[in-house]
């Protein structure tokens, strides 16, 4: 750039500065802009950066280059601007304000006997860069592996004292509790129920490692026998064991099971009482007809 044209790049700046705060036009009217200028993103966070490129702004009869001027159009405090090259383009950085809201800027060529304004840039500034009401993608619960019980921690197993056999089998809807010892005191673990991996909760160890796991076996799940338990702690625990998902009717005979045989048993016996007080009751009515 020449000095001139820096002379020329400093006097357009100061000089748009004062003509829009006075409410002048600086540049000659125009129908339409004969170049666009385009912004990188128009919803930024405080203080970011961003890039305005423009076209058209090419040189004047004088043989210098056009300059693109860039400040705000409301009350404008500051202005910056840049030389275009000979072919009208340019490209300009600038920083977005620390406060929230909405700007706008103006944005025009000046070349020695012609400009134009290009149509306003509006910005706006939110805390996170992004446009009001965008949500953050949800990030998805990650799900283990199974391993095979060959890389189960030694000394974890389900607590027997409190976890029976059958709580290893429910139905898609319904709860399942389970307690396991052998985890590290205080250590986090995910449970993924498997074939299609599920991650069915996360759940936090005791001062003496035991763990309790409740969950209910989500809605959809395949009856099966070819399910497994994956429980993965964050102080490098790894626990599976299988796991059967059967129908509802399946799920509460498995959990009344060791129940169901006593009341058949007593039906059976009061069947048989029954009958032999039928038997008991023809005799005596047999020996009063002799008599």
């Amino acid at each position: 750039m020449s000095q001139r044209t820096r002379g020329r790049v400093a006097a357009t700046t100061g000089f748009a500065v004062a003509a829009v705060s006075l409410g002048m036009t600086f540049a000659p009217a125009a129908l339409a802009a004969p170049g666009t200028a385009t912004v990188s993103a128009t919803t930024l966070a405080p203080g970011a950066e961003f890039t305005i490129t423009g076209t058209g702004c090419l040189p004047g009869t004088d043989g210098e280059n056009g300059v693109a001027v860039f400040l705000p159009a409301v009350d404008p405090q500051w202005g910056d601007a840049t030389e275009a090259d000979t072919d009208g383009t340019w490209t300009m950085i600038q920083t977005a304000p620390t406060e929230l809201g909405t700007y706008e800027f103006a944005n025009f060529c000046d070349s020695y006997d012609a400009g134009f304004d290009y149509p306003n840039i509006v910005i706006t500034v939110t805390k996170d860069g992004k446009p009001a009401g965008t949500r953050s993608p949800a990030t998805a619960t990650p799900v283990d592996a199974v391993r095979g019980t060959a890389a189960n921690t030694p000394g974890i197993g389900a607590n027997r004292a409190t976890t029976a056999a059958s709580d290893r089998i429910a139905a898609p809807g319904e709860k399942v509790v389970r307690v396991y010892r052998g985890f590290q005191p205080h250590e986090v673990v995910r449970v993924t129920l498997h074939s299609t991996p599920q991650n069915v909760g996360t759940f936090t160890a005791d001062s003496a490692g035991v763990l309790t796991v409740s969950f209910t076996v989500p809605a959809g799940t395949p009856v099966g026998d070819d399910h497994t338990l994956v429980l993965v702690g964050d102080k490098g625990s790894y626990f599976q064991e299988s796991f059967e998902v059967v129908g509802a009717n399946d799920a509460r005979l498995a959990y009344t099971g060791a129940s169901v045989t006593l009341p058949l048993a007593l039906g059976a016996g009061l069947l048989l009482a029954g009958g032999g007080l039928v038997v008991a009751t023809r005799r005596r009515a047999a020996g009063a007809l002799q008599a």
